[in-house]
């Protein structure tokens, strides 16, 4: 299963487990990639997954859309990072990505990562 995860939470509120307990376990069972608004979301984002999952890799990467699209480049990026078993964490400030992720990507699911505290992956 391939899952795009938007991240649209206050960066203070990432260090808790409620909100990154599940991304995590998605992380751990999932192909993944997250999708945030702001840079400094996404940095938190990693540096909390990192501190969680020591041997996980995650990769910070800046979205190029342009009109909710991605380059040939890009695509091919994300599709080699998940190939690999690399969470790719795209910072999308317009807020277009995600959609295209799922689509250039046939991910199964795309989740607000708030839909995500309180549930287990399996059951989505």
């Amino acid at each position: 299963m391939l899952a795009v995860v938007r991240v649209d939470v206050d960066v203070d509120r990432l260090a808790t487990p409620p909100v990154l307990a599940p991304i995590c376990e998605l992380a751990t069972t999932a192909e993944t990639v997250l999708v945030c608004r702001t840079l400094s979301t996404a940095k938190a984002v990693v540096a909390g997954l990192r501190d969680s999952l020591p041997r996980h890799d995650f990769v910070c990467l800046a979205s190029t859309a342009h009109d909710g699209r991605f380059g040939r480049a890009e695509r091919d990026t994300l599709r080699s990072l998940v190939n690999a078993g690399v969470t790719p964490v795209l910072v999308d400030q317009d807020g277009t990505a995600a959609a295209h992720v799922m689509d250039c990507l046939d991910a199964d699911l795309i989740v607000d990562s708030a839909a995500l505290v309180g549930c287990r992956p399996d059951t989505l």
